[in-house]
């Protein structure tokens, strides 16, 4: 943290003592547009403990994390990395070996752990959540492998945690074959380390301490309960054991921006807290906020860029964009010079080049802004009936809103040229005019005004861009809610697929006057 407020010292802001019940997450949502590392001095309830959140909530924080510079961009740097092994260091000299406690004495609620949103953990009543954990475990059957993979964790008892571990990783499979074994599976909880193991532990990769060795020099420590390394410059860790049990832990806020109901119902037991003095809390907020989401994309984005430059054609630029809401469920492209059919191909490559997210996959001939407004003028401008294809039945990640059964219907549309347009909009309806018609219409009534019509959700209160490319990608499903007409486009995005999070109004305003009484008095601004 404080190399980086050195580095870039306006893109932090230090916010005085913070209530740990929905107050991080207001801020956040209250800073969103200027997207800063937000640095909390102090936590109500919780003596000697600071919070920080949103380290890796821009694409130039993610590339100073990665040692990346103006010659190497953060997917060259990323792709070096995950190619490389390094050593990492051993000691006993640890700073989150400052503070141990064991036995009786461990109480998990002693940790400034928040509440985030309304909904989370009312399925039983436990709200509190850690998000910024990594998971360190053995493989049952390799000893020698330790992996670092993410979890959401719920706080249920002074010394238990309920978990979710999703069902594509490898920390999924190593929790089932321990339980089928009925052998212990011993499991370290690492909060606050540096970002680059964050974004490691995302990546679905193995040997995460080598590679993150390669690239920084990284200190490990034995534990205190567990056979597993950790961080030495770690803020806290729990070390735990994974129990035999099940519990209905959920519902929570997931990155699709709705409240997700699935969970494997995990347990574990806390055997141990090691923490610093002076420890920071890290907290990732949930719901699809730009850190939780680029935890989990951009290693998917850069593997798909290695692909897509190693296995088409050379003599052609591709370039490739996600939209940060959209949760990678949608991919923006171009193709550059245009050749006949290469548009498409790449449709195709980006939809099998990362199955279990991309569902919507626009694609241009020709260079262009690979913008979501841009693209679909693009779209209206030189539109055809067979410009759009939906492949129905493809596989899917299980969390899609609009999947069925681990199945999706994914769509390429392709495009040409670079129209000019311009935004007529004042709420809802918007309208993108360009060439003397509309070439976009955005409505909550069924229009038939543009070449492309879009139906808007109601219950969403604003139709910008990137709310727009949210809606699209987690609202339709393309097989049912799209008709593609010889004149044009209908887009029914009105499918009801999940509650969205909800922060008390209460606790909003309470921040946002916060933030503006922050704002007059030290004459700074907290919003572009």
């Amino acid at each position: 943290m404080e190399a980086y407020e050195r580095a870039n010292p306006s893109d932090l802001v230090r916010l005085d003592e913070v209530d740990p019940n929905y107050e991080p997450t207001a801020c956040y949502y209250a800073l969103q547009e200027k997207n800063p590392v937000i640095l909390f001095e102090g936590v109500k309830g919780y003596e000697g403990f600071r919070m920080a959140t949103n380290a890796l909530g821009s694409e130039e924080r993610l590339a100073f994390a990665l040692g990346a510079d103006q010659r190497t961009s953060a997917f060259d740097r990323w792709n070096f990395i995950t190619g490389s092994e390094g050593t990492p260091r051993m000691s006993e000299d640890a700073p989150v070996k400052e503070v141990v406690i064991t036995g009786s004495d461990v109480d998990v609620f002693r940790l400034p752990v928040p509440v985030h949103f309304m909904q989370d953990g009312t399925r039983k009543g436990f709200q509190r959540y850690i998000t910024g954990g990594i998971v360190a475990s053995r493989n049952p059957e390799r000893k020698e492998e330790v992996n670092l993979s993410f979890t959401r964790i719920q706080l249920i008892g002074r010394g238990r945690y309920a978990f979710d571990c999703g069902s594509k990783g490898h920390f999924y499979t190593y929790v089932q074959k321990a339980l089928k074994k009925n052998i212990p599976m011993p499991i370290t909880v690492i909060i606050g380390v540096h970002p680059l193991l964050y974004l490691l532990a995302a990546s679905f990769t193995e040997n995460e301490y080598k590679k993150a060795a390669s690239a920084l020099p990284l200190t490990l420590t034995e534990g205190v309960e567990n056979d597993i390394p950790l961080p030495a410059e770690a803020e806290i860790a729990l070390e735990a054991e994974v129990l035999p049990e099940s519990f209905d832990e959920g519902p929570f806020s997931e990155y699709t921006g709705y409240v997700g109901l699935d969970s494997t119902k995990n347990v574990a037991r806390v055997k141990s807290i090691l923490r610093r003095k002076d420890a920071i809390y890290y907290d990732v907020q949930p719901s699809n906020s730009n850190e939780h989401v680029n935890l989990f994309s951009f290693p998917r984005h850069a593997a798909v860029q290695r692909v897509t430059n190693s296995v088409m054609p050379p003599g052609h630029t591709y370039r490739l964009f996600w939209p940060q809401r959209a949760s990678n469920y949608m991919v923006l492209g171009y193709v550059d010079p245009p050749q006949a059919g290469l548009a498409k191909q790449l449709g195709l490559l980006l939809l099998a080049s990362d199955p279990l997210f991309s569902k919507l996959a626009l694609v241009n001939e020709g260079h262009t802004n690979l913008s979501l407004y841009g693209l679909l003028a693009n779209l209206a401008a030189s539109y055809s009936p067979e410009r759009v294809e939906i492949v129905k039945g493809l596989y899917s990640i299980g969390s899609n809103p609009t999947g069925t059964e681990g199945t999706s219907a994914k769509l390429i549309a392709v495009s040409s040229g670079n129209a000019s347009f311009s935004v007529k909009s004042d709420g809802l309806p918007v309208k993108l005019l360009g060439g003397g018609q509309v070439l976009l219409a955005i409505d909550t009534a069924k229009t038939s005004q543009g070449i492309i019509n879009i139906r808007f959700p109601s219950d969403v209160e604003k139709a910008d861009e990137d709310t727009l490319a949210w809606v699209l990608a987690t609202r339709v499903k393309p097989d049912e809610d799209i008709d593609i007409r010889r004149d044009g486009i209908d887009i029914d995005a009105t499918r009801a697929v999940g509650e969205i999070p909800q922060l008390p109004p209460e606790i909003i305003s309470r921040v946002r006057g916060r933030l503006l009484r922050e704002a007059l008095k030290n004459q700074r601004s907290f919003w572009p």
